[in-house]
């Protein structure tokens, strides 16, 4: 899905593994610009306070369902599923949109892909 950010087209992609290191910045910023507000600034440094590890995203994109909102070099926000073994239920793990993303739909079309991106994917396939 391709849409217009600004002056600038971005789309919903799904992550690579080259992705990280943007996956991470836009995480921290999304924490401590948007969650900020809702949560104590120890809540805060101990959730966004985190060192960037590169080998934490590709095993989560390696396992799960990464997706991102994301220009030609930038990482606007993410988002993640973790699909299930025979009869459990999927889950999102992760849902980040950095401040100046937000009120764009972006949060909608990435609960849209939760919804149908697993079955469009074949799930079951990974």
């Amino acid at each position: 899905m391709v849409l217009q950010f600004f002056e600038v087209l971005v789309k919903i992609r799904r992550a690579l593994k080259a992705d990280s290191k943007n996956i991470f910045d836009a995480q921290m910023r999304s924490i401590k610009e948007v969650c900020a507000k809702d949560y104590t600034p120890k809540q805060i440094a101990a959730w966004g306070g985190r060192r960037y590890d590169p080998d934490h995203w590709p095993k989560i994109i390696e396992k799960s369902y990464v997706w991102v909102i994301a220009d030609r070099t930038n990482i606007f926000g993410l988002f993640s599923l973790l699909l299930p073994k025979a009869n459990e239920l999927a889950h999102i793990t992760s849902l980040y949109i950095v401040p100046e993303a937000l009120g764009n739909g972006f949060g909608k079309q990435f609960i849209k892909t939760a919804i149908c991106g697993p079955v469009y994917l074949n799930w079951h396939s990974k």
